[in-house]
């Protein structure tokens, strides 16, 4: 059968068109977005403000942080696919847990994965990270008790 998509990927194609058609219907508020939002979209504004850490600190203190947009999505859209397949994942993500992931896998990119070892393979560089990381926790351990 030439051309005959197995039904799982017909699926899966048709859910990501689903949902990309109902974040561009969140963006411009149609569609089943229409009446969820007190107030018309802003104008697109010519030029772009410099983000700094105080405007965005004071942006998510004004507007209630992640908690509100959960609750906002949890009020007007509980069962929307934007809301559950997109929103609230990336709404639940920690910024500390994100962090502390990019700080222990930076060896993996600086010293494990380079130019000269790229034939190294994901199960090796991942045993060279984790001998690594507890070498580098057993010298902090040694450091605090004096040894």
């Amino acid at each position: 059968m030439v051309g005959h998509r197995p039904f799982y990927l017909w699926q899966r194609k048709n859910k990501r068109a689903r949902v990309k058609r109902e974040f561009a219907a969140f963006l411009s508020q149609t569609g089943d977005w229409t009446h969820r939002f007190n107030r018309p979209p802003p104008p697109a504004k010519k030029a772009q403000a410099t983000l700094t850490v105080k405007g965005v600190s004071d942006w998510v203190k004004s507007t209630g942080g992640h908690e509100a947009r959960i609750q906002w999505f949890e009020a007007w859209a509980p069962r929307s696919e934007l809301y559950l397949l997109v929103a609230k994942p990336l709404l639940s993500i920690r910024a500390t847990g994100s962090i502390d992931t990019e700080r222990i896998a930076k060896p993996l990119k600086r010293y494990i994965k380079t130019k000269e070892r790229n034939r190294l393979s994901d199960e090796r560089a991942e045993i060279c990270l984790r001998a690594g990381i507890n070498l580098r926790n057993l010298r902090a351990a040694r450091q605090s008790l004096g040894i």
